[in-house]
């Protein structure tokens, strides 16, 4: 349980539940998605590096980046060290084995207190490591406030070179 990658409603789901609303954009790099067939027939003759390029440059400068697998395949891992390094904005790092019971019980309509235990995956009340812990306020204020500051302080230090 937890092993598989997080579909695309999950990861709705999972974005309304920490603060995210409907009028958020979102590109989502995986395999086989609603309408792909469709919208990457023009990158199916490239042996499958003109897709996976694009999709690699548009995950890096993404303001926020929610990795949904992390099995075999080093795409996430190669975007999340990429944006490590350089400091690049937010990533969101889900437990998908924290997830998959919270979503078993939201299938058998189980649906109370869903978006407070997603949020549990993500960030603890009383965490040993500080860094673990829940903003106090919201989360996408919380992240929106921190992209900022990451804008100012690059716009900072291009300006004192």
């Amino acid at each position: 349980m937890g092993g598989s990658p997080i579909g695309f409603h999950k990861v709705g789901l999972i974005l309304r539940a920490i603060g995210f609303d409907n009028s958020t954009r979102i590109y989502l790099a995986s395999g086989e998605f609603f309408g792909g067939d469709r919208f990457m027939k023009p990158f199916r003759g490239t042996r499958g590096m003109l897709g996976s390029t694009v999709e690699y440059m548009v995950c890096l400068p993404s303001d926020i980046l929610l990795p949904t697998y992390d099995g075999p395949s080093n795409f996430s891992n190669n975007v999340m060290g990429y944006r490590l390094y350089h400091e690049f904005r937010t990533i969101i790092q889900p437990d998908r084995k924290d997830l998959a019971p919270i979503f078993v019980k939201r299938e058998k309509g189980q649906t109370t207190d869903f978006e407070e235990s997603v949020r549990g995956c993500f960030c603890q009340m009383n965490p040993k490591n500080t860094a673990d812990k829940c903003p106090l306020e919201n989360v996408v204020e919380n992240l929106n406030s921190r992209l900022e500051s990451e804008e100012g302080m690059r716009s900072s230090n291009m300006t004192d070179v």
